[in-house]
């Protein structure tokens, strides 16, 4: 694809970006102008409540399919039926590649709902590259299942009928219009009530009633034929329909104009320029310029000279990037006059793409082995980004779409493309006829580049790196915003800095951009002046800011979902959720005085007495709960090194963890200096108003800790804590602390805190193993989605290996692979086998 970059080159605009209202004052930067495409492959398509929706995102240059490393914020939500967003994640963006999943609500209701996903970057193009799925929840069930088929029944009745009340014609002569006397191709799509396409034959008859044509519509309701006007007649169409005559006029025939018609025959594009006689006379000598865009970016440009009422190009497909190819007819005045849309086909030069499998039949429960290979027509291996979903084809239907589909075609076309995977399935001998009806009928009634071109862009979004935490400082007293105040913002389970500084601008406004945060954070922001006292109270905006409003005209399910099949789905549903025995902790809680569970360690009593400091209202004139501890405690001691306080045991000084109304503060021993001195600070310096009761203890630690998750998850699988300590016993003093209620929310000291949710941290696949040491044979193994492995990369070979095991049902397993090589072509294989 090098003529393609070389393309890229003359073609990239730089244009001039202001930054958005949530970042900082608005900076003028070049940027070159490009456009990302998302696309999401989730395991499936069919759910139950309970369960859960894998899925994993890749995000390409929308000019040459490459994987993009742009932005690293992609926002994914579940869109109910009401068009009401009911989960969003927001995750991290690696080189263009995201996993994720959502857990289904036990109590969402049954419907047709939507996957959505888009980059902040997007946003400034409309919904042009906003990617939508649709996906069916089976909704709340009883035991059979009739409830789930009952609901979703009806929700698909409320849909089907508001879309046409009755079947209709539609017909789009190429190029875009009927001239007379110049014999043109017409396309024809056939539609019943519900949009969808459906067979048909049919005439074209004159309004003198001659038959003048006869024409056939395929399955989904596509077809052409010839068509000679004349002047001083009109034509109309009509088919029968399930005993209804259908009728529909066609467009009226120009009396002078120009008509485009391009065929393909070997590698070659023929085109054919055609006019009346009155045309051409006018028009004679004069220049036309033929145009071929692809992805926005001109690709030819060639000028040509009528000198009759007819004139013919040729143009080798090779020099055109594979996709749509989009061919403009300008006059003299630079006007179009024809537009067509071709689709160049590289699929005998491609990658070929194959999953390989142990054998065609398997046992229940038996270990599958699945081999990949990707290799380019030289037999070359070529590296690609892949990922792996294994479900029971008796209770999914086929997908109509897929990774290749969607970039090549369905981001292109918007609307819905009935059978989308039909187009790239190589097996399908007349795709390429198919593929081009759909560009005559469907392609410029909603074609992505066309509209880019017909409306300005306005640059309001920029690619996102991080986070931005923003917010403002005002003074307590009369709420006057706080210019030039020092703002710290502690963040100690970011990744990479961990402490961040900056000052409010003249408006009291402060900001942090491009920060790392991953899962579930506690950040404390605090406000100092030179003297580093606190000179004002702080508020902290939310991170979900600016959120995409929902397209009420989104996507519709086109899953025909068999009743028995849902009832089957639900009946498997909690049977499924059993298999995992998952406990979700959502924060460590501290229970009782014998064995004190801390985030990496188990601390245990140590046969000293703990020393209780209840506060009195004498206390109060201290100035900050530090120096009410040195002064009140027997323990405490100030820290030689630093500001704070440390205690002594055994020779060695120890500096205290800190639990905030039963609640552990999120440091450890192994965090940064400034970490621990910025969390010292923030507590410590508390002022005594606010605190009620002070208690310390003494405690050995050391000791192994518990069996949980890095994602805060104990299960069966015997996870254990990352980095987690074990062995070497020794002291650790914890401050608890009693707090008056609202205390740490109301900016005492120039300090707030808040738990705000990062990138979306994906859960780990459950993966039983059938064997003697493994997975309990006596529970049930119902899965429906038998594996999902998001990241998976060939190796130097080409070559890629996924291994798992069966689950208990006889069936039929469908294998799909989907992914995006790093040449820049979207992959997909399905493979079938057999349980029994």
């Amino acid at each position: 694809m090098n003529y393609l970059k070389h393309q890229f080159a003359l073609a990239l605009l730089f244009i001039s970006v202001s930054a958005l209202a949530q970042t900082p004052p608005p900076v003028q930067n070049k940027m070159k102008l490009f456009f990302e495409k998302v696309y999401i492959h989730t395991d499936r398509a069919l759910y139950a409540p309970g369960e859960d929706l894998w899925f994993k995102a890749y995000v390409i240059n929308a000019r040459d399919n490459h994987l993009i490393g742009t932005s690293k914020n992609l926002y994914v939500e579940l869109i109910a039926p009401g068009d009401s967003i009911v989960s969003k994640e927001i995750v991290y963006l690696e080189d263009g590649i995201a996993k994720g999943d959502f857990s289904i609500k036990p109590k969402l209701p049954a419907g047709n709902y939507r996957l959505r996903a888009y980059t902040n970057w997007m946003r400034n193009f409309g919904d042009n590259f906003i990617f939508e799925k649709p996906v069916t929840i089976t909704g709340n069930t009883e035991a059979t299942g009739k409830r789930a088929v009952t609901s979703i029944q009806a929700e698909k009745n409320r849909t089907s009928t508001s879309i046409l009340s009755q079947p209709a014609l539609r017909f789009f002569p190429e190029g875009g219009s009927l001239v007379n006397e110049i014999s043109s191709i017409v396309a024809v799509r056939a539609e019943n009530a519900q949009g969808k396409g459906i067979p048909a034959a049919g005439a074209i008859i004159s309004a003198a009633g001659d038959t003048v044509a006869h024409f056939s519509c395929d399955s989904l309701g596509m077809g052409a034929f010839a068509l000679l006007p004349f002047a001083g007649q009109s034509y109309h169409g009509t088919i029968k329909y399930q005993g209804q005559n259908i009728t529909a006029q066609l467009p009226a025939a120009l009396a002078n104009g120009l008509a485009l018609k391009i065929a393909k025959k070997d590698t070659l594009l023929y085109i054919t320029i055609s006019c009346d006689k009155a045309t051409a006379a006018s028009l004679a000598g004069k220049p036309f310029t033929l145009s071929a865009k692809h992805a926005g970016s001109t690709v030819i440009d060639q000028q040509i000279q009528l000198t009759g009422n007819q004139v013919s190009v040729k143009i080798p497909q090779d020099i055109l990037p594979e996709g749509i190819a989009a061919f403009t007819l300008y006059d003299d005045q630079h006007k179009p006059n024809c537009e067509r849309l071709i689709y160049i086909d590289r699929s005998t030069n491609t990658v070929k793409f194959a999953i390989g499998l142990d054998k065609p039949v398997y046992k229940p429960r038996e270990r599958v082995n699945v081999n990949i290979k990707i290799t380019d027509a030289k037999n070359h291996p070529v590296n690609g980004n892949l990922s792996v979903a294994v479900v029971d084809a008796g209770l999914n239907p086929v997908e109509r779409s897929n990774i290749a589909a969607y970039f090549m075609l369905q981001s292109e076309i918007k609307g819905n493309i009935e059978h989308a995977e039909r187009y790239f399935d190589t097996t399908n001998i007349n795709r390429v006829k198919q593929l081009d009806l759909l560009l005559l009928t469907q392609g410029w009634r909603d074609f992505v580049w066309k509209r880019l071109a017909d409306a300005p862009i306005n640059i309001s979004y920029l690619p996102e790196q991080g986070f931005t935490l923003n917010g403002r400082v005002k003074k307590e007293s009369n709420k006057a915003p706080v210019a030039a105040a020092n703002v710290t913002l502690s963040a100690p389970r970011a990744s990479g800095q961990k402490l961040f500084f900056t000052q409010t601008d003249a408006s009291g406004n402060y900001y942090f951009d491009n920060l790392q945060l991953f899962g579930e954070q506690n950040v404390r922001v605090s406000t100092r002046d030179v003297k580093g006292e606190a000179n004002g109270i702080i508020e902290l905006d939310s991170l979900a800011t600016h959120s995409l409003s929902v397209n009420k005209a989104g996507v519709k399910s086109n899953q025909d979902v068999n009743p028995q099949l849902i009832a089957e789905v639900a009946r498997r549903a909690p049977l499924i959720k059993g298999l995992d025995s998952v406990t979700n902790l959502k924060e460590v809680k501290i229970r009782g005085t014998h064995n004190i569970t801390l985030r990496d360690q188990i601390a245990v009593t140590s046969g000293y007495p703990d020393e209780v400091l209840n506060v009195k209202a004498d206390d109060l004139t201290f100035k900050s709960l530090k120096a009410y501890i040195l002064y009140a405690s027997k323990q405490a001691k100030p820290d030689p090194n630093g500001d704070n306080i440390v205690f002594f045991a055994d020779g060695h000084t120890y500096k205290p963890r800190i639990i905030v109304d039963n609640t552990e503060v999120p440091f450890t021993d192994e965090d940064d200096a400034d970490i621990l001195e910025h969390y010292y600070n923030s507590y410590l310096n508390l002022p005594m108003n606010v605190v009620e009761k002070v208690v310390i203890k003494r405690l050995m630690a050391g000791l192994k800790a518990p069996k949980i998750g890095g994602n805060q998850q104990a299960n069966i699988m015997g996870n254990t804590v990352l980095g987690a300590k074990s062995g070497g016993i020794n002291f650790i003093f914890i401050i608890y602390l009693t707090l008056k209620p609202g205390a740490l929310q109301k900016n005492n000291g120039g300090i707030t805190t808040a738990n705000i949710q990062g990138y979306y941290e994906a859960r780990t696949f459950y993966k039983p193993i059938h064997n003697s040491t493994g997975f309990d044979s006596s529970k049930p193994d119902m899965r429906n989605t038998i594996h999902w492995e998001p990241m998976v990369k060939t190796d130097a070979t080409g070559s890629a290996k996924v291994s798992f095991y069966n689950a208990d049902p006889k069936t039929t397993v469908r294998v799909i692979v989907q992914g995006v090589t790093d040449t820049g072509e979207p992959v997909n294989a399905v493979k079938n086998y057999v349980v029994k």
